[in-house]
């Protein structure tokens, strides 16, 4: 188990690597997740809680293709 800091860009590039997804929709997804995240008042973030938010904004967006992937 490692603390690291929180980098938007590595939420992207597992879109696009692991999902296919094209980069300029990832850097939005991305940059959705980082605004709702740091709304969240909470002292670490875990990387499950992060794929999830991830997962909620894909679902809310009807982009249920990459999130199956």
């Amino acid at each position: 188990m490692t603390i690291e800091e929180f980098d938007r860009t590595r939420i992207a590039s597992s879109l696009v690597k692991e999902a296919g997804m094209p980069q300029s929709l990832a850097n939005e997804v991305a940059t959705e997740a980082e605004e709702r995240l740091l709304k969240i008042s909470t002292s670490y973030l875990t990387a499950p809680l992060i794929r999830e938010l991830v997962n909620t904004i894909l679902v809310e967006r009807k982009l249920d293709e990459y999130r199956h992937n």
